[in-house]
């Protein structure tokens, strides 16, 4: 029998090292069907090398079987493919962050958590996406918050001026 379900966390993944340890499991081998969002190469030839002292095979479409922890040429597959992991979380990373500057530089957008001092949320429209605005969910942007903004030019004129933060806490 073969355990599936998507390993997706570390604690479902401490689960499943768990029920590999159990002496009633009900698998004798794991098939990892997406190693790039799961591993890095040294993570996956840690727990490759767990399940194995516990008789758990480990299938990888890429090995075309089982994985062979012993062997080199599994273990230079598992490290370009944990490379090739290790970049893919580097570009969706990268991807995230423009798309969120973009929101926020280009479209105004609020993107979350408390505004700084100084700024106020104010309705910006309708949601974008249908599906939140169906829900009734609306754009937020930072507005000056007119009493406490004329603190904050306050304080930013200041520094231009040469003033350290500390003398600017003091004043």
């Amino acid at each position: 029998m073969v355990a599936g379900g998507g390993v997706g966390t570390a604690s479902a993944g401490a689960a499943l090292l768990a029920a590999a340890r159990s002496l009633g499991r009900r698998f004798d081998a794991v098939v990892v069907g997406e190693y790039e969002r799961g591993f890095t190469a040294r993570q996956f030839l840690r727990v490759a090398e767990q399940l194995r002292r516990n008789r758990v095979q480990v299938w990888l479409p890429e090995a075309d079987g089982p994985m062979d922890p012993a062997d080199p040429t599994h273990r230079a597959l598992v490290t370009a493919l944990g490379a090739v992991a290790q970049r893919e979380v580097s570009r969706a990373r990268h991807r995230t962050l423009a798309a969120m500057r973009a929101q926020a530089c280009e479209q105004g957008r609020f993107l979350g958590g408390r505004p700084p001092y100084g700024y106020r949320l104010v309705d910006a429209g309708p949601h974008p996406n249908r599906a939140q605005a169906v829900w009734g969910r609306r754009l937020q942007r930072l507005d000056p918050e007119p009493v406490a903004a004329a603190h904050v030019r306050w304080m930013f004129a200041r520094r231009l001026e040469g003033c350290s933060l500390a003398g600017i806490a003091a004043s």
